[in-house]
């Protein structure tokens, strides 16, 4: 009898496996979009739909007519799921927006994209407190929910800096817009223009769960 080593074996194993996979996975015309905040109580159901939901318009504005993604909440898409494109943001700090007076420190960058081998890979870094702390003057007399809506588009704009860079694959900047080298706080908070009631529709959030 013909004896296999072991590890011609599971080698051969994985391979069915995969292939089982593949003809079995569910295949998605939309990209995933996995949201891990470090302080997961930051992003109570209402703030973790907002965020999604401008997001959602930026990748819009970046490309037009993309399917809407799909949002996973600290928690990975299963195996046997097929997308064109998976990013992974994550928030760090706290992302509360009571407003408050911020104590002195050296500013950091509000988000960045690391570089391997000059090509940028799909993770996000966003500073959650650092945006909070640079928008705090602007929304102070504003109203929680508009706040909330505050906050939420200034993470939405530090993503669709950040996502220019992965999408033009290119580290360098424009000198103006949101792809400029510094936002402004007035251009973070600042209200979109008018848009169809129909034009982008609430984002939904594909499952929470601890990853």
């Amino acid at each position: 009898m013909k004896v296999f080593p072991r590890c011609s074996l599971i080698f051969g194993f994985l391979v069915l496996l995969s292939a089982c996979l593949t003809a079995y996975a569910q295949h998605y015309s939309q990209p995933a979009l996995i949201l891990k905040p470090d302080r997961i109580g930051n992003f109570r159901p209402e703030f973790a739909n907002a965020v999604a939901t401008e997001i959602q318009i930026r990748l819009q504005e970046v490309n037009p007519g993309q399917p809407s993604p799909l949002f996973y909440l600290s928690q990975t898409p299963p195996l046997a799921v097929d997308f064109p494109e998976i990013l992974f943001l994550r928030f760090t700090g706290s992302c509360d927006v009571l407003p408050q007076m911020p104590a002195p420190h050296a500013p950091r960058a509000l988000g960045s994209v690391p570089f391997v081998k000059g090509e940028p890979i799909n993770y996000i870094l966003i500073d959650c407190e650092e945006i909070a702390l640079t928008i705090n003057d602007a929304i102070a007399p504003m109203k929680p929910e508009q706040r909330i809506d505050a906050m939420a588009r200034a993470i939405s704009r530090v993503f669709q800096h950040e996502y220019l860079h992965i999408h033009r694959r290119t580290s360098h900047h424009d000198e103006t817009g949101v792809f400029a080298s510094a936002l402004s706080r007035r251009f973070l908070v600042a209200p979109d223009p008018p848009a169809p009631p129909t034009a982008t529709p609430t984002a939904v959030i594909e499952t929470v769960g601890a990853l």
